[in-house]
C-alpha cells in the first residue's frame, strides 16, 4: 500500500483494507513451518506433552500476565510439562514484583532464565513422537533439539488454555478474558551492569582478553578477485532456513564462538557430504530455490559457509536478512534471471564468473559460464554501498578501509 498527501493535507491511498477485529480468531501454526497456519478450532483437541511460553517473542509483561491470570488458582494438566521464559531481566523483575511470577509457579509452570532457551533447542527438547505447543516464532524441523519434532506455534492465550486442558484448546471457550495483575510502575532502565565503558587508548593496550580453546577468530575477508571459478557444492530446494545452515540445538550452540567447529554442522541434515566436498575442493557455490535463508537472523548461517570456502549463493530469491548477512561476509547473493536455470545446476559442475568484479562494481547482470560452454545470466539488487562491501570482501574489511569516512 502506498500513500501520498494531497493539497488538503489528507493522505490518499491506492487501496484500503478494512479488518473487523471482532471477526478475528486465534491461529496456530502447525509443524513444520511458521506459515502453516490454521484456525485453532481446526486442531483443538490435539494431544500435547509440552507447552512453552516466552523467549524472544510473546515474552513481554502482558504475554506472561495473561497466562498467569488464566492459571491463577489452577494447576497445569498433569500430562503437560510447562515452561515460561521472560523476554528480559527487566520483564523478570516486573513479573516478580507484580505477582505474575507467583501465579505461574504455583500453577506448576517451570520458570526459565531470560535466554533463547527452548526456542533454539537449548533445553526443553520435546519428547520423541510427542507434540509441543509454543508461543515462539519458528518451528522448522529439528529446531527444538528433537530431530523429528512436532512443534506448534500459538498465542499466549491459546498456550494458557492448552496448559489447563492438556491438549490444544480454544481460549474463547473459557469465557471473557481474565483481569491481569497490573504492571508495576517501574522506571525504564538499561540493564548494563555487565557492560564496561570503552578503555582509552593507553589503558586498552594493557587489556588482555582471555580466549579458551573453544573461542576462535572469524574467517578472514579477502577482496573480490577479477573472476571466480568454483564447483557447485550443493543444490537445495525452496525455503532453506538459517537453521539448515547453522543448526539449532545444544550440541551446535556450544560452538557459537568457534566458527571452524560450527561450520562442520552446515547442511548436516540436508546434505551430509557438503562439507567433505568443500574440504576437498577448497571453494564452492551453493544453489538454492525460493526464499533461501528464511528464519532466524543468525550471522553464523553466513559465517559458516564463508569458513568452508563458499564464494557465492545462487537462488531464485533470498530472505531479506540472510541476504544482508551474506553480503556482510563478502559472499555474493545472486538471483537467477530465468528461474529455469536453477534446473541446470548439478553437484560437481564447474561454474565460472569471468568478469564478476567488474560486473558487481558497475551494477550489471553477471555472466555465468557453465562447464561445457553454455552461459546464462544471474542478477542482483546490490545497493552502491553493498557493491563496495562485496568488492572489499566483506563489511569488516570495508570498515577497516573506510572507517573514518563511515563514521
Amino acid at each position: 500500500m502506498t500513500g501520498c498527501a494531497g493539497r488538503s493535507g489528507r493522505t490518499t491511498y491506492d487501496d484500503r483494507i478494512e479488518i473487523d477485529l471482532d471477526e478475528l480468531g486465534p491461529l496456530v501454526a502447525k509443524p513444520q513451518s511458521p506459515g502453516n497456519v490454521v484456525p485453532v478450532e481446526e486442531i483443538a483437541g490435539t494431544s500435547l506433552a509440552q507447552v512453552c511460553i516466552g523467549s524472544s517473542v510473546n515474552s513481554g509483561y502482558a504475554d506472561l500476565a495473561l497466562p498467569g491470570a488464566l492459571l491463577d488458582g489452577e494447576i497445569v494438566h498433569p500430562e503437560i510439562a510447562a515452561t515460561a521464559t521472560p523476554g528480559s531481566r527487566q520483564i523478570l523483575t516486573a513479573i516478580a514484583e507484580s505477582g505474575v511470577y507467583r501465579q505461574l509457579v504455583e500453577a506448576g509452570v517451570r520458570m526459565l532464565e531470560p535466554v533463547c532457551g527452548p526456542c533454539v533447542g537449548m533445553g526443553q527438547a520435546p519428547p520423541t513422537g510427542a507434540n509441543s505447543l509454543r508461543t515462539m516464532n519458528r518451528n522448522f524441523p529439528g529446531r527444538s533439539g528433537t530431530p523429528d519434532d512436532c512443534v506448534y506455534l500459538c498465542s499466549p492465550a491459546v498456550a494458557a488454555a492448552s496448559m489447563l486442558a492438556g491438549k490444544i484448546a480454544d481460549p474463547r471457550e473459557l469465557g471473557d478474558p481474565p483481569e491481569l495483575l497490573p504492571e508495576p510502575e517501574l522506571k525504564p532502565y538499561v540493564d548494563d551492569v555487565h557492560i564496561f565503558k570503552p578503555a582509552d587508548e593507553k589503558d586498552a593496550e594493557k587489556i588482555e582478553i582471555p580466549r579458551g580453546p573453544n573461542i576462535k577468530t572469524p574467517p578472514e575477508h579477502e577482496p573480490m578477485p577479477e573472476s571466480i571459478a568454483a564447483k557447485v557444492a550443493t543444490v537445495q530446494p525452496d525455503d532453506i532456513s538459517t537453521g539448515d545452515l547453522a543448526p539449532d540445538g545444544v550440541e551446535v550452540m556450544s560452538y557459537r564462538s568457534n566458527i571452524p567447529a560450527i561450520a562442520e554442522f552446515t547442511f548436516r541434515h540436508r546434505d551430509p557430504e557438503f562439507r567433505k566436498r568443500l574440504h576437498e575442493w577448497g571453494s564452492g557455490f551453493i544453489v538454492g530455490g525460493d526464499n533461501y535463508g528464511q528464519g532466524s537472523s543468525r550471522e553464523h548461517a553466513a559465517l559458516a559457509p564463508l569458513q568452508l570456502g563458499v564464494k557465492a549463493v545462487f537462488a531464485k530469491s533470498f530472505a531479506r536478512i540472510h541476504r544482508r548477512n551474506l553480503i556482510a561476509q563478502g559472499i555474493l547473493a545472486l538471483t537467477f534471471k530465468d528461474d529455469s536455470d536453477y534446473d541446470r545446476a548439478e553437484v560437481g559442475q564447474l561454474w565460472k564468473l569471468p568478469r564478476v568484479r567488474e560486473e558487481v562494481k558497475e551494477g550489471d547482470d553477471i555472466t555465468v559460464e557453465v562447464e561445457g560452454g553454455e552461459t546464462f545470466q544471474v542478477t542482483h539488487d546490490f545497493a552502491p554501498k553493498e557493491r563496495e562491501i562485496l568488492i572489499e570482501g566483506g563489511l569488516l574489511h570495508w570498515l577497516q578501509e573506510h572507517g573514518e569516512k563511515a563514521q
